[in-house]
């Protein structure tokens, strides 16, 4: 059976969208997940802020800043590594997630380090927005999560994502 114009476009259009929905779903679903992570950081970023500056004033709220800052690079820099290192073998991804997590936990100790000197900084409400963020983000991002091959990062949200 033959098709029309119009048929043909239409396919080819619903094709074009089934081919992109697909790669937005399944291409690099940790790099997905850790930019949500990221962005849900930026979320409640105001709520620490705010606390720490009413508990301890300007200095507690640069010192939470700096953590939340620093949570989001760990979560962006750990997606980064996994991004990289799958494409090469999985001899390669598992040597980079753990040698990436020793290489992000020194990085973070090592700004501690520096900077716990200063006057600005304030221990606390540093710890408790570092901790906080790190557990809490892990926490509620499993809601998230989709543990499907068909989905292999973030559940689909809308009717357009599902094929």
């Amino acid at each position: 059976m033959k098709r029309g114009c119009w048929e043909m476009k239409m396919s080819i259009k619903h094709k074009k969208e089934e081919e992109t929905i697909v790669e937005s779903v399944s291409g690099q679903p940790e790099k997905r997940i850790a930019n949500h992570l990221a962005l849900r950081a930026l979320w409640v970023s105001p709520l620490f802020l705010i606390l720490s500056a009413i508990g301890w004033g300007l200095s507690g709220a640069v010192s939470a800043l700096l953590a939340l800052v620093l949570v989001s690079f760990n979560f962006l820099a750990g997606a980064a590594i996994i991004t990289r290192s799958v494409k090469i073998s999985p001899n390669m991804l598992y040597g980079s997630v753990l040698g990436g997590y020793v290489v992000r936990l020194a990085i973070l100790t090592g700004v501690v380090m520096s900077v716990r000197s200063f006057d600005w900084f304030d221990t606390v409400p540093f710890a408790m927005t570092l901790l906080v963020t790190h557990l809490g983000l892990l926490a509620t991002e499993t809601r998230y999560i989709s543990a499907s091959l068909a989905y292999p990062d973030l559940k689909p949200t809308s009717s357009k994502e599902i094929r």
